[in-house]
């Protein structure tokens, strides 16, 4: 209970800080063919926006629709890309499997196989 607290306490402190917001890519940077294709999706994402709604509402369908217009341009552009790859995933999990393993093993010789194991894994 507690811990789920604190997680909101800091998300709500973490949304108030603009260096731990999710930084987008100025639009200004974007060369001509990502500009243009952002214009094009944001004025097909403005037909879907019901403006005769209260402004509270339009301005929210607004700001969403940008984002999200952004979020994809601004992805293919590489700001967002994984910063983990999956060959490192799959090299990450390999040890771990070999870890536990080594704390199962009951051999001596057993264990410094799989530590052998272990720097292959890491070398590849």
């Amino acid at each position: 209970m507690k811990i789920q607290k604190q997680k909101r306490k800091n998300k709500r402190r973490d949304q108030n800080r603009p260096e731990i917001r999710q930084k987008l890519i100025d639009p200004n940077k974007l060369d001509a063919e990502r500009k243009e294709r952002l214009t094009r999706q944001l004025r097909t994402a403005s037909e879907d926006i019901n403006y005769n709604l209260p402004i509270e509402d339009v301005r929210s369908d607004c700001k969403k629709a940008f984002i999200e217009c952004y979020k994809q341009v601004s992805h293919e552009n590489g700001a967002n890309s994984d910063w983990i790859s999956n060959e490192s995933w799959s090299r990450i999990n390999q040890r771990r499997k070999i870890k536990n393993k080594i704390l199962c093993a009951t051999n001596d010789q057993v264990k410094e196989k799989l530590q052998k194991d272990i720097q292959l894994v890491a070398a590849q």
